[in-house]
């Protein structure tokens, strides 16, 4: 508009009559616009508390809204008790006005995401808020951080350079502080903040400087514009007010009263905001270092009657510019200004309304227009705000509660996925369900790229293969894995939230699923680590450790929606350590956090697959079904169809049953099998299905699922053209992070058992029902139990299938040799009901077993063995004279079982039978007795042992014994070992009985010296031990028996120099010869003459030998003294088979 046309209006104007215009809005007008800016609680509430600049005070305080509140406002943070008692808050805390009106957090007040926008409530809410260092360098294992900071250690250290202060707030009394000291590290700056500012940072979609400024330009022209309408109307146009002039003071009062108006709600704004100290930092521009920030709200916090959602938000796509933290001020405001305040804001108010219902009305329009428009315009600075989208957990907020800090860690660690997993993809498989976007470790509102419909997923494998349980290390020389960093992410976030100086950061044990199995776990690992090195037999290299590495096989998964699946097998490494000055402490874990991350990333893992996932149909949310699905434990095959595992379980056996597992045959090698995250679908009675087609989600009325823990001992068909399995397995009934804490202490199991060379001596557990029971297993289940890990029944299946390979003898021959034991004592004390009641279990389980092996040889002779030690302890109670008639109806019993036994057991029972009937026609001597045993006669020996003959001398007994080993009466041998014979005792070859049984393979007799102290490795006059007598007769069972004895050496040589194997080589018993090839021997083993067990077996023509030493690698040419080889040999001898061999 030119100035002329200005001009021409301003002349006009006093033309104008103003008297209609006055009628109809005299009221509306003068009364309105001044009520109005007096009241407007709730938006002068929330501009205040998001005020924190001057520009932010001058445009609250043009056309001003809110007087009261602005005064009330000013009061109740800055007045003192007796003028907050005039507005009736004397009470109040000082939280309770910073939680309204502040910008600030502290111990009182925290800032949470609810529903779209953020919350100021009045509390102690938890809240993470992290710095992500891509960049980080791994290779300094002593830094733990992980590359992720909190913002204020990220500012004081290797972001100080990135991170610029912007005001540095120095203090002026601060003497030190003005010397140049840093003043990030002044007491009150944020390093010791209380909680993140969500709506400095992220809540409020700032508008730039300029933006600002303009609007308080307007405003300021807007005010004084209205200012002078006002005189112009008054004192130029002179317009009437109801037919008269306007009093006189009306326009002086108005320009008076809006300029202490705005000035008092200026001071009013600044009071309330200078109340709070901001520390500002800008990131630099261009910086070659480009760190992200996180911030992640754990669900279902409660504040007063409201439940917050799970909420996360990351700037990884639209980085952060400016950082601001805020805080109360400490110091108080004096009382002057509070009271100058509010003087100034009434008065000015009071004038001004005065001056209003004085002047023109069109005065009274033009003050509430400006103030509708000033409305709008603070409005506008703060109308952009967070969005529901921009929560990364928008579409799962139930799914991912107490798995916060898991989605970080994998979201945090997706390029380190991607690139690991890069080389290593899967066969083609159909579409997998469309994944949510928010549900991805990649989600982001504004995230682009190829990994958009993609997740990442952790997989626990168990126990690796190899270096199980190392003293060193083994990854310790190598770039860090990806695996690696992630769970040290993990670890880093959950150190974070368990032990931080920000008390808004410390999270309740609940918010984190897995913290508290993952603590009691922590604490079982250790405490069974102590019992393991106390109890079990250590390989000696171990005994002097101070230090060892746990292995941990895992998988990296990545599902993406369209393309083929790829994943990458890793082994992570826990660390233990022990006080080198003090050998006897306990073992400790390095770091305990590494479960919670182990735990937490795998549990989250399973409940994030889309093939646990439903969708509400109304709201769009995800849940997990991952709870809801049965689960069972895996017992090996083996065990399973053998009796053995039933005799230490008891009663518990009988759970386990065996499914059919049905899945396509590439599906064997598919990383999605073989573990706990494989979902497999019922499909009737025993059988399930897996397919690599899931479901989009578990829908109402679908069959039963289950899934699987415990792989590692599954045996199922490597090759690729099977397409049905079998397992056998045990119901779980606990939660899925208990079984998951389960499978974690099964691993570590499996792994300690590498470095054991004996678990303890086993016993029967006396009270009924009677099961085999060992100390160590015992006390590892009682541990178990008291961590609350899971029921005994569960402890059972975790840990005995894992000890059942270590225990030194066949797990049913521990059952009759601690049965004895425990009846002969229970003999001795004349308790005779209860050593048969032990016996007839023991007797029981032994007969069932040797129909049910699937080796029978494997237990050879154990149902005999069971029958003469129950007709034993009949034979013993005929000696007595009060207990006759019990021995007699025991053995009655005995011959009434004869129907349902084997050939073998029956003839044992006659034997009873015909010593019970002969009994009282005999009188026992010497000479009576070494004459039966002379001739052959067992019954007639027997019998004569049943009179008393305890003063027997010695040299009969030991007379007596050799023939008894020699001819196999374990019955015999059991009877003279009672009566204190020595078990070592030697003749003049210097053999003792066991190697006379040995060399007869007399496995009974056998295991009875070797159970009454009978040392295994005895030598005799030739330095032959029993093994080598064994070997050289082909005993397998007595070679198997003796080969667990870690006492036994299976090299010990001979005065010639020939080896176990090399008797077994060159007497053809291909057998033996392949126990002894099993565990390690030196095949190239050569005597005085150069002979080797090539050589051997090559002399004699045994082809099967030659061909198993062959495919051993064994010297094909040794030559002997004089110069023959193993060809020379088998070609003189005429053994073309073996020269056919030996020629190939």
């Amino acid at each position: 508009m030119s100035a002329r046309t200005l001009f021409a209006i301003l002349v006009a104007l006093p033309l104008v009559r103003a008297d209609g215009w006055d009628d109809f809005s005299n009221n509306l007008a003068t009364d309105l616009a001044p009520f109005l800016s007096l009241f407007g609680e709730q938006i002068t509430k929330q501009y205040l508390s998001e005020s924190i600049t001057a520009i932010d005070y001058f445009i609250f305080a043009m056309a001003p809204m809110g007087i009261l509140t602005a005064v009330v406002s000013a009061i109740r943070v800055c007045g003192t008790p007796s003028l907050r008692a005039f507005i009736g808050r004397a009470q109040e805390g000082a939280g309770n006005a910073e939680a309204e009106l502040c910008s600030s957090t502290s111990r009182d007040v925290c800032e949470l995401y609810n529903s779209g926008g953020i919350a100021r409530v009045f509390g102690r809410p938890k809240i993470l808020e992290v710095v992500h260092d891509a960049d980080h360098d791994f290779s300094d294992s002593s830094d733990v951080t992980a590359g992720i900071y909190t913002f204020q250690d990220y500012v004081l250290g290797k972001g100080k350079n990135l991170w610029k202060e912007e005001k540095p707030k120095i203090k002026s009394n601060d003497a030190e502080l003005a010397r140049g000291s840093d003043p990030l590290r002044e007491l009150d700056t944020p390093y010791t903040a209380f909680a993140p500012n969500l709506s400095l940072n992220i809540g409020i979609k700032k508008q730039s400087t300029a933006v600002s400024l303009t609007i308080a330009l307007v405003g300021l022209l807007l005010q004084v514009g209205v200012l002078i309408f006002a005189g112009v109307v008054t004192y130029y146009l002179k317009w009437d007010k109801d037919g008269s002039p306007p009093e006189s003071y009306a326009c002086p009062l108005v320009i008076t009263g809006t300029v202490l108006v705005c000035g008092g709600m200026f001071h009013c704004a600044f009071l309330v905001g200078q109340s709070t100290k901001e520390d500002v930092w800008l990131r630099e521009e261009n910086h070659t270092t480009n760190p992200s920030m996180y911030w992640i709200q754990p669900g279902g916090q409660i504040i007063g009657d409201q439940t917050f959602d799970a909420f996360s938000y990351t700037d990884h796509e639209n980085k952060l510019k400016k950082y601001t933290t805020s805080r109360k001020d400490g110091s108080e405001e004096s009382r002057f200004e509070v009271w100058a305040a509010i003087g100034t804001t009434i008065s000015g108010f009071v004038l001004q309304f005065t001056g209003l219902r004085g002047i023109h009305s069109a005065v009274s329009i033009a003050q509430l227009g400006v103030i509708m428009v000033m409305s709008m315009a603070r409005a506008a600075l703060r109308m952009q705000r967070l969005e529901p989208d921009d929560n990364c957990f928008a579409k799962f907020p139930d799914q991912v509660l107490g798995h916060e800090l898991d989605w970080l860690a994998l979201r945090i660690g997706r390029n380190d996925i991607e690139k690991d997993v890069k080389k290593h993809t899967d066969r083609p498989s159909s579409k997998l369900s469309s994944p949510s976007q928010s549900l991805t470790s990649s989600s982001v509102s504004s995230s682009s790229g190829p990994d958009l419909q993609c997740r990442h997923f952790w997989r626990l494998r168990g126990a690796p293969e190899t270096n199980k349980i190392s003293r060193e290390n083994p990854s310790a020389h190598e770039p860090k894995k990806a695996a690696a960093k992630l769970l040290a992410y993990r670890t880093r976030l959950a150190s974070l939230t368990i032990s931080s100086t920000t008390p808004a950061s410390n999270f309740k044990i609940e918010m984190v699923e897995v913290r508290s199995e993952s603590q009691q776990l922590a604490v079982l690992i250790e405490a069974t680590a102590k019992t393991i090195f106390s109890k079990a037999e250590i390989k000696t290299e171990w005994k002097d450790a101070t230090s060892m590495f746990w292995g941990i096989d895992c998988t990296l998964y990545k599902q993406n929606k369209d393309l083929p699946n790829s994943w990458k097998n890793h082994t992570v490494y826990l660390e233990f350590t022990q006080d080198p000055d003090n050998p006897g402490n306990p073992w400790m874990l390095k770091s305990k956090l590494e479960l919670e991350g182990i735990l937490g990333l795998w549990v989250w893992s399973l409940k994030s697959d889309p093939a646990v996932e439903t969708e509400d149909t109304v709201t769009g949310l995800k849940r997990s079904t991952a709870d809801d699905i049965q689960a069972r434990r895996i017992v090996p095959t083996d065990q399973a169809r053998e009796p053995d595992l039933g005799i230490w379980l008891g009663d518990e056996i009988n759970i386990i049953t065996e499914y059919n597992l049905h899945h396509t045959p590439a599906a064997i090698g598919d990383a999605a099998i073989g573990d706990a995250s494989t979902v497999w679908t019922k499909t009737g009675g025993k059988d399930v299905k897996y397919t690599r087609n899931f479901p989009s989600a578990a829908q109402q009325g679908s069959p039963p699922r289950v899934r699987f823990f415990g792989w590692k001992a599954a045996q199922l068909p490597q090759s690729p053209g099977s397409e049905t399995s079998s397992l056998w397995s045990a119901p779980i009934k606990g939660s899925l992070v208990s079984m998951c804490a389960q499978e974690v202490f099964a691993s570590f199991i499996t792994s300690m058992l590498d470095i054991v060379n004996g678990v303890g001596p086993v016993d029967v557990q006396e009270a009924e029902p009677f099961r085999l029971e060992n100390s160590l297993v015992t006390e590892i289940v009682g541990l178990f139990t008291e961590m609350g890990l899971g029921s005994r029944q569960e402890a059972l299946f975790c840990v005995i299938p894992l000890m059942l390979p270590h225990l030194k003898m066949p797990p049913t021959a521990s059952t009759l040799t601690v049965a004895r034991k425990s009846a002969t004592q229970q003999r001795r004390r004349k308790e005779w009901k209860k050593a048969e009641k032990m016996l007839r279990w023991a007797w029981s389980t032994c007969t069932q077993s040797q129909s049910a092996y699937t080796n029978p040889a494997l237990e050879d002779g154990i149902a005999e063995q069971a029958t003469i030690a129950l007709g034993e302890l009949y034979r013993w109670a005929l000696v007595d004279e009060t207990e006759k008639p019990f021995g007699k109806d025991g053995i009655s019993w005995l011959e009434q079982q004869k129907s349902s036994q084997s050939v073998s057991t029956c003839e044992v029972i006659d034997r009873y039978v015909d010593v019970a009937n002969r009994f009282t026609q005999y009188e026992a001597s010497d000479a009576d007795l070494l004459t039966a045993m002379e001739k052959g006669c067992l019954t007639s020996a027997l019998l004569l042992l049943t009179h008393p003959v305890s003063k027997m001398r010695n040299k009969q007994k030991r007379k007596t014994l050799f023939l008894a080993a020699k001819y196999g009466w374990a019955e015999v041998v059991l009877v003279l070992l009672e009566l204190k014979s020595e078990p070592d005792v030697r003749d003049a070859a210097g053999r003792t009985p066991l190697s006379y049984a040995a060399e007869k393979a007399n496995i009974g007799v056998v295991r009875e010296l070797v159970d009454w102290g009978s040392f295994p490795n005895s030598e005799d006059n030739e330095h032959r031990t029993p093994l080598s007598y064994a070997s050289g007769a082909g005993s397998y069972m007595v070679t198997e028996l003796l080969l667990k004895d870690s006492r036994v050496s299976p090299d010990n040589r001979n005065k010639k120099g020939r080896t176990p194997l090399s008797w077994a080589a060159g007497n053809g018993h291909d057998a033996v010869v392949r126990q002894l090839l099993e565990i390690d021997v030196d095949i190239d083993a050569s005597e005085d003459f150069g002979w080797t067990p090539l050589s051997w077996a090559a002399i004699n023509g045994h082809s099967a030998v030659v061909k198993q030493l062959l495919e051993a690698d064994v010297n094909v040419e040794p030559k002997s003294s004089d110069g023959w080889t193993p060809l020379s040999w088998a070609a003189i001898n005429g053994h073309s088979a073996v020269v056919k061999q030996l020629l190939e």
